[in-house]
């Protein structure tokens, strides 16, 4: 364990632990895990990045803005307020309460939005994507928009058939 200049802490060489204090003034920490290339921006706090990130040359993740969070996976950024990438890798939530679970390649870029599977493009305010269209690209279509694009079958099932 090291501590660094600044208070902060570095245990071995995955996990850092930086004081900081949010855009708002607020006292809290930076927490960056995995690869030692992962970053969170400067000035703003409680970024979060868990694990995940590579040597494979812009395979690390990052975050850039408070309350920002990369659970895994590599070449991930979440640079909203309050945005999260779960895992995957090539997944970017740039607006605010925007969130992109996990797959490949996906963008929540509307505030408020979600993008899943592969190359699924939530470019709109409350839009949600979900793409599995062997890698053509599926975007939002509008505010509020609920987009499911799949190269097999959905199925909607009501409660009762569901359990049955």
């Amino acid at each position: 364990m090291t501590i660094n200049s600044g208070g902060g802490v570095s245990i071995a060489a995955g996990l850092r632990i930086q004081p900081t204090t949010d855009s708002f003034g607020n006292a809290t920490v930076n927490i960056i895990g995995g690869f030692n290339g992962n970053t969170v921006a400067s000035g703003f706090g409680g970024q979060t990045i868990a694990g995940g990130g590579a040597t494979c040359g812009g395979c690390v993740n990052r975050v850039g803005n408070d309350y920002g969070t990369v659970g895994g996976g590599a070449s991930n950024t979440a640079s909203g307020f309050n945005s999260t990438v779960s895992g995957g890798g090539g997944n970017t939530a740039s607006s605010n309460y925007s969130t992109v679970p996990g797959g490949r390649s996906n963008t929540a870029g509307g505030p408020n939005s979600f993008a899943a599977g592969d190359h699924a493009n939530a470019k709109d305010a409350d839009s949600f994507v979900w793409c599995a269209t062997g890698g053509a690209t599926c975007g939002s279509l509008g505010t509020n928009s609920f987009v499911v694009s799949v190269l097999g079958p959905i199925y909607f099932f009501p409660l009762i058939r569901a359990l049955s």
